[in-house]
């Protein structure tokens, strides 16, 4: 069941400014193709192989941002790198291995805001917009795992949005948004993800994040 009130630690929060919520895929300067487990730490460092990232336009946390602004080649030159470099060592990548992992992304005043750590594919990524985009007061999307803790919820014509560290309830960030608002860059923002997804797996000839191809 989900909850109808924010939590005391949410409940405050004051609106921001600028908000900005788009899709995310992380990006891996080299793959580790080494022992699966059991590794040594000079394993773990030398093992690896480069990857292709020059071109990229990396954001925090080496995270490549779905925009409108975003040449789809060089983001195709890098899977393509990493798909290959991954079978002819024998790793077998899913839609759910860190390396292929998509998630969203919400900046609040052009800061970081909810990161979501545990978040890492494309259907949870777009399960994430479809909650933001619901026409309902009360719990939009809430995660806890470990100790890190994101919770967004809908009062009236406002989102809140936070995460923080549970277990200290420190590193709090939090900032609310007109309701229209969050909706109309949660639409934008799913509708360029699956574009972005679609184009990609053509270039690369295979469904990953999205199957099949249309």
């Amino acid at each position: 069941m989900t909850a109808s009130h924010p939590p005391d630690w949410l409940a405050k929060a004051t609106p921001c400014e600028v908000l900005d919520i788009r899709a995310a895929f992380r990006i891996f300067e080299s793959l580790y193709v080494g022992p699966p487990n059991n590794f040594t730490p000079e394993q773990w460092r030398t093992r690896r192989v480069r990857l292709p990232v020059d071109e990229l336009p990396l954001a925090e946390s080496r995270l490549l941002v779905v925009g409108p602004d975003v040449r789809i080649e060089p983001v195709a030159r890098y899977y393509t790198a990493l798909l290959s470099a991954a079978a002819s060592h024998g790793r077998a990548l899913e839609p759910s291995s860190l390396e292929l992992s998509v998630k969203p992304r919400v900046l609040a005043d052009s800061a970081p805001l909810c990161e979501f750590p545990w978040t890492d594919t494309y259907t949870e990524t777009q399960g994430v917009f479809s909650a933001l985009i619901r026409d309902a007061d009360g719990e939009l999307f809430a995660d806890i795992d470990q100790h890190w803790e994101v919770a967004i919820f809908r009062c009236g014509d406002s989102v809140l949005f936070g995460e923080r560290d549970w277990e200290t309830n420190s590193s709090a960030r939090t900032a609310a948004a007109p309701s229209e608002m969050v909706a109309g860059l949660a639409t934008r923002a799913s509708a360029e993800l699956q574009a972005f997804v679609v184009e990609l797996q053509g270039l690369l000839g295979r469904s990953i994040w999205l199957s099949p191809v249309p």
